[in-house]
Formats: C-alpha cells, sequence, structure tokens
C-alpha cells in the first residue's frame, strides 16, 4: 500500500503486477482487494489518496487476513 495526502476525498488504486499470470487471477486480486476496502471504509482516514498493489494471488477464504493486513498498514499511517 501507498498513500500521499490530499485535500479532498479518498480516492484509490488497485494495481496487479503482471508477475500474476492470467487475466482471470489479476482481476481476481483486485476483486478482493476493493472488497476489503470497501468493507472497512470507515477505519480508512480521510485526505489520502491510496494505492494498492496485489502482488500474490490471494487464496480462497483469505479476506480476514487481508483486511488484519489492511488494519496493521492504517494503524501506521495515523
Amino acid at each position: 500500500m501507498v498513500y500521499s495526502p490530499n485535500a479532498g476525498e479518498n480516492c484509490y488504486l488497485f494495481a496487479t503486477r503482471k508477475t500474476i499470470r492470467g487475466a482471470v487471477r489479476r482481476n481476481r486480486c483486485r476483486r478482493v482487494l476493493k472488497e476489503v476496502v470497501r468493507l472497512n471504509q470507515d477505519t480508512i482516514p480521510l485526505g489520502y489518496n491510496y494505492g494498492f498493489i496485489a502482488t500474490v494471488v490471494p487464496e480462497k477464504g483469505a479476506t480476514p487476513e487481508i483486511e488484519k493486513y489492511l488494519k496493521k498498514m492504517v494503524v501506521q499511517i495515523t
């Protein structure tokens, strides 16, 4: 995750690395990231641009684990 301050609302960027082979797998990574951010928007501080870059394909059912990492990163921002 990367972030930078801005003057307005939060903006999000979801990306994957090309080393993740197959469009279906890359799209799944982005969908999982988007869903985790959507569910945890209330914990994310306002006034930043966020960039989320997936480097590996999450396993099925790994959403709680990804949420844990997101919350850990948000604590570092505040």
